[in-house]
Parts: C-alpha cells; structure tokens; sequence
C-alpha cells in the first residue's frame, strides 16, 4: 500500500470513515477491523570481538617474563606467592596427548616436557591464543612400578574403604540375627525397598555406581538375607522378598555389552601384545 493508504488503515479507528488522497485518486476508507495492532520494537544483536590491544599483550609478556626470571632465580613456589598467582597441576601426561587439563589443547607444551633438554625443575614460557604461560617440569615417573608416595593417598584411601568395610561387617555379623528390621534398629539405619531392579542395571537409586553389589543381588534366593557386601559407598545387607526375573530383552541386553566389552578388550590386547614383543620404539612425539 501506499504511505497514505497505509497510514489511515494502522492508525485509524475501527468503525471510522477516512477520506485519502494519493497518487492514484480519492479514497474512502471504512476501518472493519484490525488485527496484530501491538506495538513493537525492532532491535538488533550485535557481536563485537574484544581482543586485547598490542599495548596489552606487551604489558602481560613483560609481566609473564619477570615471573619466569623470578621462578629461575629463586623458587617456583616463591615466585607465585610474590605476585599473588595460583599454580595448576596437571598430572599424568603421557607422550601422545594432546590436552592438558586447565589449559586445553597445546601439543608445545608436551612436546617440551618429553623433549630431551627437559629435566626436574625445568622452566620455560609458551604464548597460545590468549594467554602466556609459564610451564615447570615438576615430577617425572618412570617406566614400570609407580612410586609409593606418587600413589599413597590412593592406596591409603582404598585401604581406609576396606578397613571400614570390615569393621562395619564384623557389627553386622556379631548381631547374629536373619532379621535385617532388628540389624537396621542396633545400627540406627533405615530400611529402603528396592522396586522394579533391573540385571541390566549397575546403580543402586539414591546411593550411586554399584556394579558388584547389584550383580550380587540377583544371586540371591528369594527369602534370604544377604552376607553384608562391602561396595564403592558403603556396606549393604540385602533381604530379598521378591523375585526380579530378568526379562528376554534384559538378558540380550547384557550380553550384547558384554561382547562389545569383549571385542575392544581383545583388539586392545592383541595390538598391546604385538607392541610387547617387537622392538619399536614410539617417537612420534617428537614431530606431532
């Protein structure tokens, strides 16, 4: 329509009569009805990358190479404390990565700490996209066993865990009963149901990952109070008034996951076996 035309339609009144003039005559208009009257807004997103001025980018360079002079000249652990940074560790890094954690994908920094200049205490700065950091080779662990204080505070969790287990097994078996009502009541524990357990599942519903305890479940007779089960979260006594026959799809399903288990496990293996017993050395690190 034309401006003239256009502007009596939206802005007219229902029931009111216009006369128009325009280019193509004169025009009595009668307003019926209208529809989608709202007013509205016309608005626009727009994104505007920030990258960091050449001014910038110097100050934080000469910032990071005081920092990596004073980490060589005194300590790594001083020289974060003098200028309030925090350090991240990144643990486990093997020759073929390609991220670390904290940080994401930088192969340099890899590179680097397999490189034959490397050593305990070495330090050195790299520049990525959008930051400068300042990398120091803390620890290397060898070939074959871990060392023990590597591994301590997970051998002494698992230990803990077992210990615990045991004390807690031993309470439960000096009760000498078959009733898990009398077990829940000196214990001060509470008795949950447990409904509608599936073979195909692994998790105990409000407690967590539980693969050995819910295969132990369907090993029970009906009517039968379990020996305690010491699992990932905790010990577990189980009374089982009630059957859960696995269905024909349950048992598909579980075996369908085990041959797929079983195939990986054996291409896994199999390519393990062959690296084992042929002298070739892996150096692809060095150029990737």
């Amino acid at each position: 329509m034309v401006p003239e035309f256009n502007d009596v339609c939206f802005t007219g009144k229902i029931g009111e009569y216009y006369l128009v003039n325009t280019q193509f005559g004169v025009h009595l208009i009668e307003i019926l009805n209208k529809k989608g009257n709202a007013k509205s807004v016309k608005y626009a997103v727009i994104n505007r990358k920030v990258t960091p001025s050449e001014n910038t980018e110097t100050e934080i360079y000469t910032l990071a190479a005081k920092f990596l002079n004073e980490a060589k000249n005194r300590d790594f652990k001083t020289a974060i404390n003098n200028n309030n940074l925090s350090s991240r560790n990144a643990n486990g890094i093997n020759k073929m990565d390609y991220n670390i954690a904290g940080i994401g994908d930088n192969r340099e920094i890899i590179k680097w700490i397999y490189g034959n200049e490397s050593n305990i205490g070495s330090l050195k700065m790299f520049e990525t996209t959008n930051q400068f950091i300042v990398a120091m080779l803390s620890n290397i662990t060898e070939e074959g066993y871990q060392n023990i204080d590597d591994i301590y505070a997970e051998v002494e969790f698992k230990l803990r865990k077992k210990t615990k287990g045991k004390i807690i097994t031993d309470q439960i078996l000096k009760l000498n009963t078959e009733s898990i009502e009398k077990i829940a009541s000196s214990l001060d524990l509470e008795i949950k149901s447990l409904a509608n357990y599936k073979i195909t599942s692994s998790n105990l519903p409000g407690i967590g990952l539980e693969p050995e305890v819910s295969g132990k479940i369907f090993g029970l007779d009906k009517n039968t109070l379990s020996y305690p089960i010491t699992g990932n979260n905790g010990v577990f006594v189980f009374y089982i008034d009630n059957d859960f026959p696995p269905t024909s799809d349950d048992v598909a399903s579980v075996q369908s996951r085990l041959q797929n288990n079983l195939q990986v496990r054996t291409e896994r293996e199999s390519f393990d076996a062959l690296k084992d017993n042929s002298y070739i050395f892996d150096n692809r690190f060095q150029f990737y």
